[in-house]
């Protein structure tokens, strides 16, 4: 079981979904969106993983994989600001931040 936050490229939450996947999206990685979410043809469906992170519950790890909407932007400069490639822009954003 993971959980997918689906957000707008405001930051808005759209929907928050629990599916069964052995598979575990990573930070950079894009989501296509459109079918989970029932979205219409002229949106935007692709979501861009921003982090990743594992919550403890009594049975057991549940990952919870954030992601933004995502359109033509530099995937490289969105992963040196949040830390996962080298920085070259000396711009960081912190997980706190958002």
């Amino acid at each position: 079981m993971i959980r997918i936050e689906f957000y707008t490229k405001n930051w808005a939450l759209l929907k928050s979904i629990e599916i069964e996947s052995q598979y575990v999206p990573k930070a950079g990685e894009l989501i296509d969106g459109g079918p989970l979410l029932e979205m219409p043809e002229d949106e935007v469906h692709n979501f861009f993983v921003t982090k990743v992170i594992y919550e403890t519950t009594k049975t057991g790890i549940i990952p919870v994989v954030t992601c933004r909407q995502w359109l033509q932007g530099s995937r490289q400069e969105e992963l040196e600001s949040r830390g996962w490639l080298p920085n070259t822009t000396g711009y960081v954003i912190h997980d706190d931040e958002h």
